[in-house]
Formats: structure tokens, sequence, C-alpha cells
């Protein structure tokens, strides 16, 4: 989605510079399924990669020594759609945003009993110059021009 952090390429020898400092300790590391809301094939494949290239990642960090303790890929859309690749190992935490509120992005026989309990608002904390034609947002929906 464009917004913080590095991209997954550039994970491992952050984590790695990271794990050398003694004054820190790497405790966590995630992503955001994109388009997890979508069931357009595309975005489909889109986010089944992403959880692929996830997973590999953490493999990797596990070889060397220094995958950190919480790991986690599933926003509330990427919990009710991918609930089996997004919930096992080497995953071990689900950060449901919307769906705690009653809210959940994607239907599912279990979602329809769910209500809304909550309003939420926020101020806007960051904005990002991004190049020409750069997928943004959920579903990548926007690209500048």
């Amino acid at each position: 989605m464009r917004r913080f952090g590095v991209r997954v390429e550039q994970a491992e020898g952050l984590v790695e510079e990271l794990s050398c400092n003694p004054d820190l300790r790497v405790v966590g590391i995630y992503t955001h399924l994109s388009s997890a809301e979508s069931r357009d094939p595309a975005a489909r494949a889109y986010t089944l990669g992403q959880i692929e290239s996830f997973t590999a990642l953490l493999r990797s960090l596990e070889r060397r020594g220094i995958l950190p303790p919480f790991r986690h890929i599933a926003n509330s859309a990427g919990f009710i759609q991918y609930q089996e690749a997004v919930t096992t190992y080497p995953f071990n935490m689900v950060r449901i945003g919307t769906l705690i509120y009653g809210y959940p992005e994607v239907e599912a026989p279990w979602t329809a009993a769910i209500r809304p309990v909550a309003r939420l608002t926020a101020p806007v904390v960051a904005l990002r110059e991004v190049g020409s034609g750069s997928p943004l947002g959920y579903s990548r929906r926007y690209r500048p021009h």
C-alpha cells in the first residue's frame, strides 16, 4: 500500500541490521494484504502472492536465526477470506481491525451475525510522494499519473 515500512526485498537486510544492534530487540514483523477484500481473480492471485512472498521471507529469517517472535499478515478481510493461510505457521497473530468493530469487509457465513459496535475517525498522519503508476491503497485501486 506504500504507507510505511520497507519492501519485502529490503526487509531481510533491515531485520538483520536491527538484530545486530545490542540496544534493540526486534519483536515483530508484519505486512498488510492490500487486496484481501476482493474476490476478483487477479486480486486473489495478488493476495496469494503476497502471502507466499512474506512466508518465504519469514522462513529465510528463521533459517538465519533472526525470526521475530511475533509475525502477522492477516487484516480483517485476509482473516475472513484466507483464514487457513494466514493463521498457520509461520504466522502466529492476526490483526483484525474493522472486524473487531463489527464491520466485516467481506461476507462469509459466520460474519452474518456481526453488528457494528462503534464508529472510528482519525486524523491524517502522513503524506507520501510515490512514482507515477504505482498502485496505492486497498485493492490497488488508485494509480497516480
